[in-house]
This record gives structure tokens, sequence and C-alpha cells, in this order.
């Protein structure tokens, strides 16, 4: 006998409609917390993160000005990610790296769940789990303790939410607004949000009858014009907004920091594989996209080229722009007719007893995480040996520091030389001077301590900064092990 999804009583459905999603969540929590080791750590921006979240808890204020280094102390500077801060901070002090790693764990499930639903509107089962999970497998790589991570399922929800108005020939639902409240206050990317709402309406207006497109241009302009007002709903105002053009416009950082930097197939062979699997995949098929999808799919492949930071987010967006047009181009994917894998899981999920058995296993899986190995910071940014060395002496003078280091320093509340916080602050030549040191003649690099009064010198073993420090006799060791080496100026 043929089972239809029709012969479930509506409630069974109902629970059925969401026990799938509750599913791929609690596996992809699981198999995140079970592999993600402390890979998750490897970014130094963490800590001084940890540090702006605990400020704005202990101040109850928000800072306008930096407080974390002595070389452009009082500078402005505004912690426009603040409730990931906040978050981030209250993780860490309630539950320590294991919280932090559940914290991000529980978006990446959240996000890629979320990812997994908006498909299945579109497609069967199936293609819709293979499109999420390839996209998980693609940003995989770039998962880190950030503030980007924890505006991911915003991205998919902002995302679907303009994909669906575009093609409905409507104005985003009203709500949407508030989701704009929440990604500027999480994390500056929510401009690209902003970025989006213009070829969407053109999108919408084209594609709607003659009569109907003035009416509806104006709903969306009122729409855009609502989104950059609730992206102002910040403690900071249009200072956020701001930091997206000192990113972009001109910023010298960009080309020192790894992040920033284009993909290198040789080097990220995984992530560069995988887009030119999908690339083939495209051709092969014969894939077409209406004009605009297809500016929108290769701005986000352009930009994940040129910048590796945009891999994650080029994977989580990308799918939701194909959907549509891949459902309605190929019918064997489409939801269009009945899916007998999504009548199984109906019929599985029907039963009680299974879905008690489900929700046991789950339980017992989340409370597994807790079982497993302590995390850690990766040692060569966490100098703490040194740092507990130079003790309070830090009061004494300034301290210089290796980049990597940075953060560890605004951790302990030392200030820094250089950090991470290159979208606002280490301007106006001082990344290029500093990098024209570290790569000049020993003299020049002691040059530059002299110049900002340094009287301490934190560095990484084996740099040619410790090798410029060894040579010069002004300057003494106090302290080295594999992570750091620590000097102090005599003369």
């Amino acid at each position: 006998m043929k089972i239809s999804a029709t012969a479930f009583p509506h409630s069974d459905q109902a629970e059925a409609a969401w026990f799938l999603p509750a599913a791929v969540f609690v596996v992809i929590l699981i198999i995140f917390l079970a592999n993600s080791g402390n890979l998750l750590f490897r970014d130094p921006d963490l800590l001084w993160h940890i540090a702006v979240g605990r400020r704005i808890l202990e101040t109850r204020s928000f800072p306008w000005v930096d407080e974390f280094s002595h070389t452009f102390r009082g500078q402005p500077w505004v912690a426009k990610e603040w409730i990931s801060q906040v978050a981030f901070a209250l993780m860490y002090d309630t539950l320590g790296l294991k919280g932090l790693a559940v914290l991000i764990g529980c978006a990446i499930a959240a996000t890629f769940t979320l990812l997994f639903q908006v498909l299945a509107q579109r497609m069967r089962v199936v293609p819709a789990l293979i499109g999420a999970l390839f996209a998980y497998s693609l940003a995989a790589p770039h998962f880190l303790v950030r503030p980007h991570m924890l505006s991911f399922p915003v991205v998919v929800l902002w995302m679907a939410g303009l994909v669906r108005a575009a093609e409905r020939r409507s104005a985003p639902h009203p709500l949407m607004l508030v989701l704009m409240v929440l990604w500027a206050n999480l994390h500056g990317g929510f401009t690209l949000g902003l970025a989006f709402i213009v070829p969407f309406a053109l999108e919408a207006v084209f594609a709607a009858a003659p009569a109907e497109r003035a009416g509806l241009a104006k709903r969306w302009a009122v729409f855009l014009g609502c989104a950059v007002f609730a992206a102002l709903v910040t403690p900071y105002g249009y200072r956020a907004l701001w930091t997206t053009y000192q990113v972009f416009g001109g910023n010298e950082a960009l080309k020192y920091i790894i992040e920033w930097q284009p993909l290198n197939f040789a080097r990220d062979w995984y992530a560069g594989g995988l887009i030119l699997l999908a690339l083939f995949a495209a051709l092969l098929s014969g894939v077409r996209l209406s004009f605009i999808r297809c500016v929108l799919v290769i701005g986000m492949i352009y930009q994940a080229l040129i910048h590796i930071r945009f891999v994650a987010l080029a994977a989580i967006v990308i799918p939701i722009l194909v959907a549509a047009p891949l459902a309605r181009q190929f019918g064997y994917i489409s939801n269009a007719k009945p899916d007998p894998v999504r009548v199984w899981m109906l019929t599985l999920s029907s039963k009680r007893l299974l879905r008690l058995i489900a929700i046991a296993v789950a339980v017992a899986g989340a409370a597994a995480s807790a079982l497993l190995p302590a995390r850690s910071l990766p040692s060569a940014m966490t100098p703490v040996a040194a740092v507990n060395h130079l003790g309070t002496r830090a009061r004494e003078g300034k301290v210089y520091n290796d980049y990597l280091f940075g953060g560890y320093l605004i951790f302990r509340g030392i200030p820094t030389f250089v950090d991470g916080r290159s979208d606002q602050l280490f301007g106006g030549g001082f990344l290029d001077e500093l990098n024209r040191t570290l790569n000049g003649p020993a003299r020049d690099f002691t040059a530059l301590l002299d110049k900002y009064e340094i009287r301490f010198a934190l560095v990484r073993p084996k740099t040619r900064d410790a090798y410029a420090l060894d040579e010069d006799e002004g300057w003494r060791r106090l302290y080295a092990d594999d992570a750091a080496i620590l000097y102090e100026r005599i003369r």
C-alpha cells in the first residue's frame, strides 16, 4: 500500500516537521563538538573579545576610545560587536573554553539546520541535506570563536527572507527589521545584508506586472530605509556603519592579515577543490540562473577568492540564492511532487517510541560534550609564563609585543603595541612602517623601539625581532621558553 503524507493527523505532521531539523541540529552539534578540538581557538583575537565583553559587563558602559593599547590610546574605537563579546565573556567566565565551544557549536548547528530548512522548502530532503552538508564542509575550515560565527544564523534568516519576498513579488516582512537590529549588534557584516536589499528589490520589481511595479518599488524602498534605520539601533549609531568604510576604504591591514588575503589554491586546497567541484557540477548539468542571481553568485565567489574570510559566508549564502532556480530547472530534486524520503521520515517520527528514543540519544549526546577533553589555547599566542615573569613590572614602561600576543596582553590587562583591532586602529601608515621594519635590517627594528619608547619587548623565538634584540647591547633577556622571549631595555 502506498503511504501518503495526508494519512497522518495534522498534529503528527507538525511534530514530524520539526523532528527532522531537530535531529539535524543535534547531529551537527555532536559531530562538531567531537571533532573541533582546539582548532576553534587558533585566533588571538578571541582573548581581546573576551576582555572587551568583561569590560562592558563590569563598567555597564560601552567604550568609545581605545583603552587597550599604548600606541593608539585615546583614539576613537567602538566595540561594534558588543553582544557577541558579552556572550563570549559570560560563557568563558562561567564554563571556560568548553563553554565557548558549545556556544559556537550551537551557532553552527543552528546555521546549517536553518540552511537545510530553507533548502528543503524548495527541494526534496536528500538534495537539501546534501546542499547543507556541502556548505558545512566548505565552511568548516574557517570555524573559529569569533563574533561572525554568532551572526551566521541571522545571515541565513535574512537571506531567506529577502529571497522569499523577491520570489513572491512582495516587500520583506517587517519582522526582518528585528533581525537587522540583532545583526548590527552582533557583527559588522550586517552592511552586506543591507547591500543585498537592492538587487532583490530589482528582481522583484522587474518580475512583477507593469501595473504593480511602482507600488512594489515604493514598498522595497521603504523597507530599505527602515533597514538602514534599524542598523543604527546600536550603542554607537552610525559609527558601526562607518567601520565598514574603514575596513574596505584602503585599510592597510588587509595586506598583512591572513583572513583578508586571497584564497591560495595550493595552501587552501580543500576549499579550492570544493569550489572547483561545484563549478564543474554547474557546468556539467547546465545550471541556469537569472541575471541578478548570476551577479550575486559570481560576486560572492569573487569575494571568497580575494578574501579568505568570505569563504564561509559564500558557502552559506550561495545555496539560498540557487535553491529555487535549481528546483525549477531540475524537477527530480523539486519538492513539488511527493517526496518518498520525507514521507518515510514522517512515518518514523510519528511513532512515539522512536521519538522518545531519539530524544534520549540527543540528550545523552549533548551531555557527553561535558566529558570531552579539556580545551586549551595555542601556546603560540598565549605567552603565559613570560607575562607571569614580567608581572607587575609591566607598569614600569611600554611593552612591545608580537602581533600574535596582542589579544593575550589585553586579556591580562597589559597595554599593547599592536593587536587585532586593525579594522579601526593601527592605520595611518603604522602597520606599513611595522611591516617594513620587521623585514628590514636589525638596526631599523631597534630604532622603532626607541621611537615608541619601549621598555620591554615580548617576541616569538627564532624571529628577526629576537635576533635583533640578542645582538643589541642595549637589551637583555629576562625570560625565554618555546612560546616567547621577554627582553628589557638596559640603556
